[in-house]
């Protein structure tokens, strides 16, 4: 190690390019120790970017566009070597010593003292590491990973030579595998290696737009959504997908005041701000790119193929595979794949034709005053229905509307009558859901013209107020009569808890649905998402179901994850499940 190299690395900033020195110097020492060359060059290269870079942002402004929070990475690296390797006098300073590292400088000349008798090695992360800085991904081990030619998730893995000196395949490491005694093992562990100021996209839009700029509220929440699908599309799982959806569902209750506007007032840069709050922080990094160029990174370099999916795939009932069908058959707009289909080239599905027609219907939220008042009229239909016994259904909104919020994108409504007991009672129950839908029908409610699907116990359909503008999606579902309480905690959720509660009844030997919760079958493939017959344990509420799975009850408005996450960590509730 040449003593220029060795200043030269004390002096580098922390950084993440340092962070990428000492990965590539750890991995070129392992594979190749006798190349100090390669290592030097590779390491003064790095390190000249990074002065580089930061002589740069020195000479121009902030950029709008940068990392929004605090990044704070801490690195242990554990070195096994074997001891007989190891003059004596080196044996000591191989025992497991934590030492603190700051160029890289000493573990460089360590790992040049011992070479290829290097068996082991593994890379433990510890400190917070904002999960949302998806660019940094390759470069942060999620718990342990391999720390080589190239950072994989997995177990602990080993890198060996043989005796011939060859470089062997990566293997699971183990160090129970080699004799007692047999190995020296030496603990390097970082400070932390990158830290990022806090720059705030909503500080940086504000000053450089200014508070009252207006803002094309509608397209920025229409090319969101369409990142949204786009994701989809590419069968992306990106930690960010939810984040647009969520932005959209936030962003919704101020387009929905302007839109029912006679005036259509403007929205501003304020308005955004107040309601989008700075946490969205890839939506918000978009948002600028729309505010700067007109067009959302993530859209700007979609080809045709993507661009005619994203479309196909607004529509209800259309996702990634039949939106590829439609467009390797030649459709490239809505209006291709209506006369495609009545040419037979295409088969479209009488919900995708409904779909297609009501597309503007489909994409609007409820608002809560509409749903309570279809909620009223709907009771007081379903209340005229005689049934022979002179017994009342009784029914229930679910869904966003149960847990208390302002807007749901349909009516999940869950039904009940005392004479339907028995779920194999199909003809009980169709005979039943027949009469709830007739009555609505009757009403001017449902629209006959308009069903999307009708079963045994659930009938899909459109809904819409008499003097309405909109249909609205509405599901009918009718469960046996001691369902019920299952129903409502099922059909309310969230998808947070609802894991998090079957997942205990898992623990418990039971199997927890929508229907009940009763014992597991014996084996998985008999039935993996229903329960023995006779096992069901029957409750009067839903509060049973809370005190059977141990779990403290919740109330319907309290089911939002942000409400209830920090209620079960006090708890003693363990939330690994869900994460």
């Amino acid at each position: 190690m040449s003593p220029i190299f060795a200043r030269r690395l004390s002096k580098a900033p922390p950084s993440l390019d340092r962070f990428a020195s000492f990965r590539r110097l750890l991995a070129t020492s392992i594979c190749t120790p006798s190349t100090t060359q390669q290592i030097e060059a590779t390491a003064t290269h790095h390190m000249a970017h990074s002065l580089r870079a930061q002589h740069l942002r020195s000479l121009s402004p902030p950029k709008p566009l940068s990392l929004t929070r605090q990044v704070g990475l801490h690195l242990d690296v554990i070195v096994h070597v074997r001891r007989n390797v190891l003059a004596s006098k080196d044996a000591s300073r191989w025992d497991p010593v934590k030492v603190g590292f700051h160029s890289g400088v000493s573990v460089v000349r360590d790992l040049e003292q011992v070479g290829s008798s290097i068996v082991g090695l593994e890379a433990r992360r510890s400190g917070a590491v904002d999960s949302t800085l998806e660019g940094l991904q390759p470069l942060l081990p999620t718990e342990i990973r391999h720390f080589g030619s190239s950072i994989r998730s997995g177990p602990i893995l080993g890198l060996g030579t043989s005796s011939a000196g060859s470089k062997r395949a990566l293997t699971p490491f183990a160090s129970a595998r080699a004799p007692a005694g047999s190995l020296h093992s030496r603990l390097y562990s970082t400070k932390a290696l990158y830290v990022a100021k806090t720059v705030d996209f909503v500080t940086n839009l504000s000053q450089t737009y200014g508070l009252d700029r207006p803002v094309p509220l509608q397209e920025i929440m229409s090319q969101m959504r369409d990142i949204q699908l786009l994701q989809s599309y590419q069968e992306t799982k990106a930690l960010s997908a939810r984040g647009f959806k969520d932005a959209v569902r936030t962003l919704y209750p101020l387009w929905h005041r302007v839109d029912q506007c006679r005036d259509k007032e403007v929205v501003r840069m304020k308005d955004l701000v107040k309601v989008l709050s700075p946490c969205f922080t890839v939506p918000w990094a978009e948002i600028s790119h729309i505010l700067g160029k007109g067009k959302a990174s993530k859209l700007s370099y979609m080809n045709m193929e993507q661009k005619t999916c994203v479309l196909f795939m607004r529509v209800y009932n259309i996702g990634r595979a039949r939106a590829k069908q439609f467009y390797a058959a030649g459709a490239r707009t809505l209006e291709d794949l209506l006369k495609l289909n009545e040419l037979g080239t295409i088969k479209l599905q009488e919900s995708q034709i409904i779909g297609i027609k009501l597309l503007d219907d489909f994409e609007r939220l409820i608002s809560r005053s509409e749903m309570d008042e279809l909620k009223a009229e709907i009771e007081v239909c379903l209340k005229s229905i005689v049934t022979g016994d002179e017994k009342l259904f009784e029914t229930e909104l679910l869904g966003s509307y149960r847990r208390g919020l302002d807007f749901a994108s349909d009516l999940d409504l869950a039904v009940r009558h005392p004479s339907f007991t028995d779920s194999e009672d199909k003809e009980k129950a169709r005979r039943l859901l027949d009469q709830i839908v007739e009555a609505l029908e009757a009403s001017g409610l449902l629209a006959n013209q308009y069903r999307l699907a009708h079963g045994d116990k659930k009938y899909m359909g459109l809904i819409k107020l008499k003097d309405g503008q909109h249909y609205r999606r509405i599901d009918i579902r009718l469960g046996p009569y001691d369902s019920y309480p299952y129903m409502l905690l099922g059909g309310s959720g969230d998808a947070l808890l609802m894991k998090l509660m079957r997942h205990r009844a898992k623990a418990r030997g039971m199997c927890l649905n929508e229907y009940g919760m009763g014992d597991k079958f014996e084996r998985e493939d008999q039935n993996p998402n229903g329960f023995r017959p006779g096992t069901m344990r029957i409750v009067t509420n839903e509060r049973e179901i809370f005190d059977l799975l141990g779990v403290p009850y919740l109330e319907p408005h309290e089911r939002e994850y942000s409400h209830w996450r920090q209620k079960y960590i006090d708890a003693g509730i363990d939330l690994a499940a869900i994460n």
